[in-house]
């Protein structure tokens, strides 16, 4: 997997004193590999339907991350002169570190309609309390982190329904709903805004020796996070987050 993000945020005053303006750049960059173990097995009571049921190992990642933050602020030397003076700082670094996902359960149901088409159901489990870090240097630190993630995460499930219908021998449209359970324990939680949506549909292509699936995905979901504690409270910043995005699969088969 690999991971990168920049943040830029610029303010300025309309002013002739102080504080004139300033300029974060914060850049974050992770990296790294895991390896798991998925076992499953279906079973046709008749033919046009499937049974299903699966478990899926945790995954052990191997993970390098990299930060650099710098800020520079300027300020006006007096009232009256138009000069300003400078102040800049950065920091920057590395941190290596291991992770272990939780095992994840699951069950499905599918019923094939005149082999044109198929409906499915699946429910997965999972535990996210069991997510674990190791680090090779600071035990303290991924023991504080796995203690909080222990106390604020709880086990939910995951509910996805689908179906798709053959438009050729060679070409299929596709839909699809999934209601992602929120892992935050009720407790933990500022506010419960329940789960998170997506819906996607798209079109999927198969030959001989590949395939090239289509698809747009719109997810949506509601949540408070605190900002800061001011003498007067907590400060929330609620959110309202919708994300669409395209997808692409391009498979090969040997």
């Amino acid at each position: 997997m690999y991971y990168k993000e920049t943040l830029e945020h610029y303010e300025s005053r309309n002013a002739t004193q102080y504080l004139k303006d300033f300029r974060m750049i914060d850049e974050y960059s992770m990296k790294g590999w895991g390896v798991n173990l998925k076992l499953g097995a279906i079973y046709r009571p008749i033919p046009e339907m499937r049974i299903g049921a699966a478990i899926h190992t945790p995954t052990w990642y191997t993970m390098e991350s990299s930060s650099y933050l710098n800020m520079c602020t300027s300020f006006y030397t007096s009232p009256s002169d138009d000069g300003k003076t400078l102040f800049s700082s950065e920091s920057s670094g590395v941190f290596d570190f291991d992770v272990v996902s939780p095992f994840r359960f699951i069950s499905s149901f599918a019923y094939v309609v005149q082999n044109r088409g198929i409906i499915s159901l699946d429910c997965e489990f999972v535990d996210y309390s069991l997510i674990r870090m190791k680090t090779r240097n600071n035990k303290q630190y991924a023991d504080g982190i796995n203690h909080t993630v222990k106390d604020m995460c709880y086990a939910t499930s995951n509910v996805r329904i689908g179906g798709e219908y053959k438009l050729s021998s060679t070409a299929s449209f596709r839909m699809g709903y999934a209601c992602l359970g929120n892992p935050i324990d009720e407790e933990m939680r500022v506010n419960d805004y329940g789960h998170e949506n997506i819906l996607s549909a798209g079109l999927g292509f198969r030959g001989e020796y590949s395939f090239l699936d289509f698809a747009y995905q719109y997810a949506w979901y509601e949540a408070d996070q605190k900002m800061y504690d001011t003498k007067a409270g907590t400060a929330l910043a609620h959110e309202n987050v919708n994300i669409g995005k395209f997808v692409m699969t391009l498979g090969l088969r040997f």
